[in-house]
């Protein structure tokens, strides 16, 4: 969390995702890849009496949300960093690798994922990209 305070794109992060949370009623996550999960950085609740929230620095297996769809390692790396745990989510059904190969290949394609938790509950990410359009910074995704 340290390393995050330091660095411009952490505190224009923060600013944005304050800036959806108030303008959406939405909870908002600015989130990253570390070891192979996706972590939330930074959160703003939403103003709604229900909302879905993970606390700052959770990390949470890749195929259980929409922001890990969103993640930008090649095809290759995907398959060789995802165990079989991580297809099996809390909830829901489990998926195969292939299953979650074709979800990144649509957000690639799309340029972002929704993803539905009941048929009540949505989650929305977008990936971070630089001028270039490259999304292979540290900074992952946004949900």
């Amino acid at each position: 969390m340290g390393y995050l305070r330091a660095h411009d794109l952490v505190g224009r992060a923060r600013a944005e995702v304050d800036r959806l949370a108030r303008e959406t009623g939405e909870t908002t996550q600015f989130c990253l890849l570390h070891e192979r999960k996706y972590a939330i950085a930074y959160m703003s609740p939403g103003q709604r009496p229900f909302r879905i929230s993970s606390e700052v620095g959770m990390q949470i297996p890749l195929p259980w949300t929409a922001s890990g769809a969103c993640c930008s390692p090649t095809i290759r790396m995907i398959r060789a960093m995802i165990p079989a745990d991580d297809l099996d989510p809390p909830r829901g059904s489990p998926q195969t690798i292939d299953e979650f190969v074709a979800a990144v290949a649509t957000a690639r394609k799309e340029g972002f994922c929704i993803t539905s938790i009941d048929p009540y509950t949505h989650c929305v990410a977008a990936p971070i990209k630089d001028q270039n359009g490259d999304g292979n910074s540290l900074l992952r995704c946004a949900s």
